[in-house]
């Protein structure tokens, strides 16, 4: 498969993920958040919580929202805008894809790819994927890395003027 704007933004997100300066941590979005949606200084937060602070995909509508304890279990989600018009207060979830649905949209990946990238965890991928995805305790570098062998195989090596640099979503 050629590469394409999915391919471009997840290797977008691996450039980010090697210069991140952040207290990585896979297995949540992120540990908190401000009012508008960035990780608060010395939080935590997985490639997704980076995804959602770095403006080229909050342009794209990803944000972080805090959802206070008991809301999916976390106290900060991952969301994206379905439509980026204005939201009526009644219908403040109406607007928005969820947590998997947000990144799977974001980043053009069915739902096993999204576990293989995103979630650290005990499935065994090797079959599907050619290995294991990493483990709770990935650093960041990791990640990225991960993040690049996923790209190259599901769309091959990038090439000069694979146009990640561009500033178009």
């Amino acid at each position: 498969m050629k590469m394409n704007k999915y391919g471009r933004r997840l290797l977008r997100l691996a450039d980010e993920l090697d210069k991140a300066e952040m207290n990585f941590d896979f297995a949540q979005f992120a540990s908190e958040c401000d009012e508008k949606g960035k990780l608060t200084c010395g939080s935590s937060g997985c490639a997704l919580g980076l995804a959602a602070s770095i403006p080229f995909f909050r342009r794209l509508g990803l944000r972080l929202v805090a959802t206070g304890e008991g809301f999916f279990n976390r106290k900060v989600s991952l969301v994206l805008r379905k439509d980026l018009g204005r939201a009526r207060a009644q219908d403040l979830y109406a607007p928005y894809y969820f947590g998997v649905r947000a990144g799977t949209e974001v980043f053009g990946v069915n739902a096993d790819e999204y576990e293989f990238l995103f979630i650290p965890s005990d499935n065994n991928f090797a079959e599907m994927f050619g290995r294991c995805n990493p483990g709770s305790n990935a650093s960041a570098h990791e990640v990225a890395e991960h993040i690049r062998f996923f790209v190259s195989q599901k769309y091959g090596k990038p090439s000069e003027g694979d146009g990640r640099d561009s500033q178009a979503p």
